[in-house]
């Protein structure tokens, strides 16, 4: 754990550099410090030759005690690196190299500069090949840093998170509603964290602000009162933590300003990327925390109670009409100060059938973006979908023939569910295939029917169960 005192870099990179280069002042040492750094690229699969001397020409500055400077230009060094990975004039191996040389000098330099940084040491966390669920594959990433095991999978299923599809319905104080898509969001994870408890045998402290839709006041509070006191506390301790948010991640300290304002938290995004640590510079919606051991559910009652739980979902049992007290800014978007008509008293969240009529309808409304935006829809529900019929299987074979018929049943539908998706394999859902409105809107119909089938097959699996 690495605990020291830095200053923030409040401005973006390039915005820096241009201001820093309008004073005349020591504008000659940084303008050729810019011109190393930009010519550190060789050919395709060369190692850049300039490379080494740029880093160390940056550490001359900070020994001059240039560090605003050195800063400066070692942010446009990483971008120099960003752009020649994407060109091909790096190898990953060499731009992930390079990259982690550059972010401990610039940590050098903030550090020299006055501010607080609270970060655990590099830890081993297992890139996967493909795309996960940022909840319960963040979930998976903490608690195998702690030599705790769970299987991605099974975390999944008992979450809820392979059967659920989310949305929510946006109540507004002038009587417009409306709905949107929230497929990552963490309103119905954080139900389970109790029961992932239970089956894990680990207490999972959870910090959570449901009316986080109440406004950016708010949530700023909540963060510097609990979230990160909850950070500190277990980075302290050697422990890594669950950063909820709109694309969850696990969080391994933050930075400060000498004046306590947040600069940003020190995350690992699930995934292919899951070994690269980033910074993510907005405000937290809540934390899961790993604490002290429990006693485990019996894993067959754990099975009864998480298929219970995944028809609840499909069936829209789980959640009813959700109230906030009023507040400016109640439209949850930090950024914007809504008209009175436009302030969020209330939303309603969905998890199942609901969330398909959503998606159906947006479709066809020509004044949504979700007919553009279907191929991240297509790519989300695929990833939340794979982990279906591996749990289920894997749960079959605990259970007599009966039960293991109907949740066999329900594999089978989970299966067509996604051959009606696209293969992930080189999927980029910016570029989805072409389909008009309503072939888009009648696969959607196809996949909602399949789920309503799966979820009578549970149903019926819950029902054998003793």
């Amino acid at each position: 754990m690495l605990e020291i005192t830095t200053m923030p870099n409040k401005l973006s990179c390039w915005l820096t550099m241009w201001r820093r280069l309008r004073s005349s002042r020591a504008a000659a040492g940084r303008a050729a410090m810019i011109l190393a750094l930009l010519t550190f690229t060789g050919a395709v699969g060369q190692e850049p030759q300039s490379a080494a001397p740029s880093l160390t020409e940056a550490e001359a500055l900070m020994k001059e005690g240039k560090y605003e400077e050195a800063r400066s230009a070692l942010h446009d060094f990483q971008y120099r690196i960003y752009k020649a990975q994407e060109a091909g004039e790096l190898t990953d191996v060499q731009a992930q190299e390079l990259q982690e040389r550059t972010h401990a000098l610039i940590e050098r330099a903030e550090i020299a500069l006055g501010c607080t940084v609270l970060r655990l040491e590099q830890g081993t966390y297992t890139a996967r090949a493909t795309e996960i669920e940022p909840n319960a594959g963040g979930l998976a990433m903490v608690l195998e840093f702690l030599d705790i095991t769970a299987d991605y999978d099974t975390l999944m299923g008992d979450s809820g998170m392979a059967f659920v599809w989310q949305a929510e319905a946006l109540h507004k104080k002038g009587g417009k509603v409306e709905k949107f898509l929230k497929a990552n969001w963490p309103f119905s994870f954080v139900t389970r964290v109790e029961f992932l408890s239970q089956t894990v045998g680990r207490r999972l402290n959870l910090e959570y602000l449901p009316d986080y839709a109440c406004g950016p006041a708010s949530l700023r509070a909540f963060n510097y009162e609990h979230v990160l006191p909850a950070i500190e506390a277990e980075v302290k301790a050697g422990r890594p933590v669950l950063g909820l948010d709109s694309s969850s991640m696990v969080v391994s300290g933050y930075k400060r300003a000498s004046d306590g304002i947040l600069d940003c938290f020190f995350v690992h995004w699930p995934g292919p990327g899951a070994d690269r640590l980033s910074e993510f510079q907005e405000y937290l919606v809540g934390v899961v925390a790993a604490g002290e051991p429990v006693p485990q559910r019996d894993r067959k009652e754990a099975d009864r109670l998480a298929i219970q739980h995944a028809v609840s979902l499909g069936r829209e049992t789980l959640f009813n009409r959700v109230s906030f007290p009023e507040a400016a800014g109640a439209d949850g978007d930090s950024g914007c100060i809504p008209t009175p008509e436009d302030v969020v008293p209330s939303r309603t969240y969905y998890t199942g059938r609901e969330s398909f009529a959503v998606w159906r309808d947006s479709i066809k409304d020509e004044t949504s973006q979700a007919y553009e935006d279907r191929g991240y829809a297509y790519r989300n529900l695929a990833i939340l979908r794979r982990s279906a019929p591996v749990y289920l299987r894997a749960m079959a074979l605990r259970h007599p023939q009966d039960v293991a018929t109907a949740l066999n049943q329900a594999v089978d539908f989970y299966d067509l569910v996604l051959k009606e998706l696209p293969d992930l394999t080189h999927y980029e859902p910016a570029q989805p295939s072409e389909e008009t409105r309503q072939e888009v809107a009648d696969r959607i119909s196809r996949i909602a029917e399949l789920e309503a089938k799966a979820i009578t097959s549970l149903n019926d699996a819950e029902a054998s169960m003793p």
